[in-house]
């Protein structure tokens, strides 16, 4: 099975995302974590990338779809997999819908549905470790100097991408109402469209991901 994450910037799809890897025993296939080792081992090649990131765009199609596809046929993913942020347009989507053919997986889309002030909040309070990428999310009013003292659990140093200042954001859910949304309606005719409050707790979130695709293995 292949289980994509759909949700605009700061529902919350990396910390389900981890939750439902370990949970599930599937790799997570997370493109902002492909593009980001891209743009530190070709730093110089990987510009075009890093250019559109920085500024809240998405990379070209044709670049995503062959990084995707790349690690689909990785053998951890033979039993599945979990995909956070691809597809992110209906080109994207219409690959993946070629993929579960050819590697026979279904396809279970997670919608994370969450206000779009609450967007904001988190995404502004948002840290990331250094060390191991986990992420945090704290109120987005908390002082800079407060925040600068928080340590992972790991005990890693927390940072703030750079993508999640007040400017970049507002284009980035721009560009997530302009092409991502129309996922929502790409897969609705599918039957196997998951809709999620993204707003509860992340537990609550969770028991109800884990619900929901228990009805879907049931019905299979």
């Amino acid at each position: 099975m292949y289980i994509v994450l759909l949700g605009a910037p700061g529902s919350g799809k990396g910390t389900q995302a981890e939750k439902i890897r370990d949970f599930y025993k599937i790799p997570h296939i997370s493109t902002g974590d492909i593009f980001r080792q891209e743009i530190k081992k070709d730093p110089q090649g990987a510009k075009q990338i890093a250019d559109l990131i920085n500024i809240g765009h998405l990379a070209p199609d044709e670049i995503v779809i062959k990084l995707v596809k790349d690690r689909l046929l990785q053998d951890d993913c033979k039993s599945g997999a979990l995909l956070d942020g691809f597809p992110r347009t209906i080109s994207q989507a219409e690959s993946m819908d070629e993929y579960s053919l050819v590697f026979k997986q279904k396809v279970v889309v997670i919608n994370l549905s969450v206000p779009r002030e609450l967007l904001i909040r988190r995404v502004l309070g948002r840290r990331v470790c250094v060390d191991c990428s986990k992420n945090y999310s704290f109120d987005s009013y908390a002082s800079l100097d407060e925040l600068a003292q928080k340590l992972c659990d790991c005990g890693g140093k927390l940072y703030n991408r750079e993508d999640d200042n007040a400017d970049i954001f507002k284009t980035r859910l721009e560009v997530y109402d302009e092409w991502t949304a129309h996922l929502i309606e790409y897969y609705s005719n599918s039957g196997n469209l998951i809709i999620i409050d993204g707003s509860e707790d992340t537990e609550i979130v969770f028991e109800n991901i884990k619900a929901e695709l228990a009805k879907l293995k049931k019905n299979d």
